[in-house]
């Protein structure tokens, strides 16, 4: 087998588990992304850049929780 082959099989099991955690649609997934759009849109409202900056990675660590809340179920 060529090298690209071997490692696009290597990859495989990763791009497979990512496919199916994407691919089931619930609507809590665009509850949790129209959460975030209104909490980035006040982030961007804030008086400082850094303030802006902390108040965006707030609302990144919210989407992440909101999906995986979505997905696992608790």
């Amino acid at each position: 087998m060529t090298t690209h082959l071997k490692r696009l099989l290597r990859h495989t099991p990763i791009v497979l588990a990512m496919a199916f955690l994407l691919g089931s649609s619930r609507p809590a997934h665009a509850g949790c992304m129209i959460a975030f759009a209104d909490c980035a849109v006040r982030a961007a409202a804030e008086t400082s850049y850094w303030r802006s900056v902390f108040a965006t990675a707030d609302c990144e660590l919210e989407l992440a929780d909101c999906v995986r809340r979505a997905l696992i179920g608790r």
